[in-house]
């Protein structure tokens, strides 16, 4: 079998092909560890959270632990949606380079093929980014895949809401004072009257500071400090 002879222009496309699909490996690669990193960070902070919550029997920490999962799950599907693009398009350059190396060996003796071919190599559409669909176009982007992520964040976020409902029924029916990120219960009490330091004193009560100071009782003026009361009966007299 004679190997096909190739033009310079054919070369060039060929290179032009091969420098997208290393880019296209690259960014594959820098997504691939983003969205790892990215759900590492996620699943930590989520178990701090939750570990928090159950401590402190916080049905509001519960909750900031469902929330911080959700929204890790939406990054994590957000990644997955670039890297599913990314993954398709390297496995389209494959496909290229795969018909052209087949053009020039087995597939030598076949014009068509040759032409069918050439043409992929003259069609193809350069740079990575330019064939990436938007991400809001797609089906389900914020779907964390595969599907066992999608599972591990389910649990998450279920475990996290059956915790905070727990805690708020279990907070409403008993009483949680003194326990650090509970709610206080209720306690009924009666306003005490405020006591004046004078009446602190042991022993007689003290006078008034504003009232008019009495007289010192005698026995010449005795009738000043008890006076006789009047009498009933007509015709007595004092």
């Amino acid at each position: 079998m004679k190997a096909r002879q190739t033009d310079d222009a054919e070369r060039q496309l060929v290179d032009l092909v091969r420098a997208d699909y290393d880019a296209t490996q690259r960014a594959l690669s820098g997504f691939v560890s983003s969205g790892g990193q990215l759900r590492a960070i996620g699943i930590g902070a989520w178990g701090v959270v939750f570990a928090v919550a159950v401590q402190a029997q916080s049905g509001l920490a519960a909750a900031v632990a469902a929330l911080l999962a959700i929204g890790f799950a939406v990054i994590d599907g957000y990644y997955s949606a670039l890297y599913r693009q990314t993954l398709k398009r390297a496995r389209n350059l494959e496909e290229i380079l795969g018909a052209y190396h087949n053009s020039l060996g087995i597939h030598a003796a076949n014009p068509r093929k040759v032409l069918q071919a050439r043409a992929r190599l003259e069609q193809h559409r350069f740079g990575v980014h330019r064939g990436m669909m938007a991400i809001h176009k797609m089906d389900q982007w914020w779907l964390p895949r595969p599907v066992r992520v999608t599972w591990i964040y389910a649990v998450l976020i279920a475990l996290a809401i059956g915790a905070t409902a727990y805690f708020e029924i279990k907070g409403a029916s008993t009483c949680q004072n003194g326990r650090h990120g509970a709610e206080p219960c209720v306690v009924y009490t009666t306003v005490a009257r405020p006591v004046s330091p004078r009446n602190l004193i042991p022993g007689p009560p003290l006078p008034h500071p504003w009232a008019k100071p009495r007289r010192a009782c005698s026995r010449r003026r005795h009738h000043s400090c008890h006076p006789r009361p009047r009498l009933s009966h007509p015709g007595t007299t004092r």
